[in-house]
């Protein structure tokens, strides 16, 4: 197997991993979701040693609820089942500002008005002073 494929089967097996888990799954159920005997074959696909048929990467996704572009390394993020990205490579800006934007939103949905001039105050220190100048957060 040449060095790209082992390093591409590699990242699919470790985004793999990471999207099972988050399903909360284990190997044995997801071998079984996709059509595996037993979960010998997930093992070795989470660690990167073994290739997966397209078929078989398209149940993947099915069943874990997540973008073929994602398993096969086009973006580090997957969205949630309301359309907003959900992080998963927290060493990808994107996908940090994903996770951000995904906090904020809920953060800012349960507020009160109170709260989200509280927030905004926050924010507007954060990046450089309020209104006034303030950078302090009292």
């Amino acid at each position: 197997m040449d060095k790209n494929k082992q390093v591409l089967l590699k990242e699919i097996g470790r985004k793999l991993r990471m999207a099972r888990m988050r399903r909360g799954m284990t190997q044995v159920e997801l071998a079984k979701a996709v059509g595996y005997s037993d979960s010998t074959t997930i093992h070795k696909i989470e660690k990167g040693l073994q290739d997966i048929p397209i078929s078989k990467i398209r149940a993947f996704c099915r069943v874990l609820d997540v973008d073929f572009d994602y398993l096969k390394g086009d973006v580090d993020y997957i969205y949630n089942e309301q359309g907003i990205a959900v992080m998963v490579n927290t060493h990808s800006p994107e996908a940090q500002k994903a996770e951000l934007m995904n906090s904020l939103t809920t953060l800012v949905k349960d507020s009160t008005p109170e709260q989200l001039d509280a927030i905004i105050g926050i924010v507007k220190i954060y990046l450089g002073g309020d209104k006034n100048g303030n950078t302090d957060l009292e």
